[in-house]
């Protein structure tokens, strides 16, 4: 099980970054953009909020559905974290 949320999480880390790569260069591109997107997508927060705009802004996704992408995982890793505090008991 923690091999899929390592995979999962570095996959979600690859659509942040594109997301953010997007909205930096204005869906053009650019080596600058490309810099800044790798320095970003490391920061949690910061990465997913950027990676919202980008998702929302260049893709054309609903408000909604970028948030759910971006941080749909700090819900699913919070109830597993939930339902592994409650079994410890």
């Amino acid at each position: 099980m923690q091999a899929f949320f390592g995979v999962a999480y570095f996959l979600m880390g690859i659509v942040q970054f594109f997301a953010i790569w997007d909205f930096l260069s204005g869906g053009d591109g650019g080596f600058f953009s490309f810099i800044g997107a790798m320095f970003l997508a490391g920061i949690p927060i910061v990465g997913g909020a950027m990676g919202v705009l980008g998702a929302y802004n260049i893709w054309g996704w609903s408000l909604m559905a970028s948030i759910l992408l971006m941080f749909g995982w700090l819900i699913v890793f919070g109830f597993f974290a939930l339902i592994g505090a409650m079994d410890n008991d």
